[in-house]
């Protein structure tokens, strides 16, 4: 959290952003600055970073900061703390998504298409049974320069993982806590819920919140990108973990 001056004119940081308290600009809570984070997405492989990507990672970090700021100083009901920890984690996995599409895109490891789509047509409608079939044949042409690919979440984790870019002692514990954002963010789909048990209320819960954070910061911190140079994600990891063995949460999917 960044403040541009050590006085404090409320109790509360989240005070300290009422319109009624009319608190002057350098008195209110402020997330981190986007150069801080641009800073420590700087170094490693973040020395090639896509600016644009940059500053929308950043951007995303400080809402972040404003989830945690609510979470910490308000009361909700739990809904309203489920959807908050739901913005919480749609907002890091795509965080991740990014890093993980950088990574790659690094070490040229992405997924590129070599033919426009297939251009078919039918040659023979057939009977099998009750069911009604029809034999096609057809043509591709081949790019002239291949293109890149949709490059799906799973994908990016299997690759990441698979090629050990970063440094995880355990990786099958470390797939697991990383699917575990994927599958989380994939439950934010309102018009696919089956049944009660299946809504977002059902789905997050501070547990979920803590590992993804965890995970995120963990992420950011590896020493592919300079852990030793960055001075935000290093202490966010260690608080995150601090949270999870407190609580003695463990991921059991």
């Amino acid at each position: 959290m960044h403040r541009f001056s050590n006085i404090r004119k409320t109790t509360t940081d989240i005070e300290s952003l009422l319109r009624k308290n009319e608190i002057p600009t350098k008195y209110r809570w402020y997330p981190s600055l986007v150069s801080e984070y641009e800073a420590d997405l700087s170094y490693g492989i973040f020395e090639s970073l896509n600016a644009t990507i940059k500053k929308n990672i950043a951007y995303s970090l400080q809402y972040l900061e404003y989830i945690d700021l609510q979470l910490t100083e308000m009361q909700f009901s739990d809904s309203l703390y489920c959807m908050l920890y739901k913005n919480y984690i749609i907002s890091a996995a795509a965080i991740i998504e990014s890093v993980f599409y950088h990574i790659l895109s690094y070490h040229k490891k992405l997924k590129y298409q070599h033919y426009y789509k297939p251009i078919l047509r039918d040659v023979k409608t057939y009977k099998d049974g009750n069911k009604t079939l029809v034999k096609v044949e057809g043509t591709k042409e081949k790019f002239d320069v291949p293109k890149e690919a949709i490059q799906d979440f799973h994908f990016l984790i299997i690759s990441v993982l698979n090629g050990n870019y970063l440094n995880i002692v355990d990786s099958k514990v470390a797939r697991s806590y990383i699917s575990y954002c994927k599958e989380l963010r994939k439950r934010v789909h309102l018009h696919l819920q089956q049944d009660a048990w299946t809504s977002d209320y059902h789905s997050f819960s501070h547990k979920e919140y803590a590992i993804v954070r965890y995970v995120l910061f963990r992420i950011l911190s590896d020493p592919l990108f300079g852990r030793e140079q960055q001075r935000i994600f290093p202490k966010l990891e260690q608080e995150s973990l601090n949270v999870i063995i407190s609580n003695r949460y463990t991921y059991n999917g």
